[in-house]
Formats: structure tokens, sequence, C-alpha cells
């Protein structure tokens, strides 16, 4: 599968409330292509589900990606 679809898939699923299924497909969407925009949305989803340590991990990978040349 391509990474964009299994990105479409997370957001409609944390779109509906669900968090769990979400980060399962950003994780193997992640796993196909790594992008910033799925850390960030990886990160909403730790955050909504309480899960701080893992949504800081996240959000500190996105801002790698987005400050390295």
């Amino acid at each position: 599968m391509d990474a964009y679809y299994l990105y479409g898939m997370g957001l409609e699923q944390y779109e509906q409330g669900n968090y769990s299924k979400a980060i399962e497909y950003f994780e193997q969407s992640n796993a196909v292509e790594e992008h910033f925009k799925t850390y960030e949305r990886l990160f909403e989803c730790w955050k909504k589900l309480g899960k701080t340590e893992n949504a800081n991990s996240c959000i500190e990978i996105a801002y790698t990606y987005l400050t390295t040349p």
C-alpha cells in the first residue's frame, strides 16, 4: 500500500475519534515512507490518549525532519 493512502485512512480514523486505530494507520504509513506530517498526527493521537511520552517522541522526530537540511 502507498503511504499517502494509509495516511488518509489514519486521518479518517482520527476525525472519528478512533485514535488507537489512527495510530496503526499512521505507523504503517511511516513504515512505507516517513514524513514529518505523519509524526505530527501521531503526536496528536498520543496526546489525545494521554500518552505524553509517546507524543513528545513523535513531535521531536517531526521537528528534526523540519530542521534538517
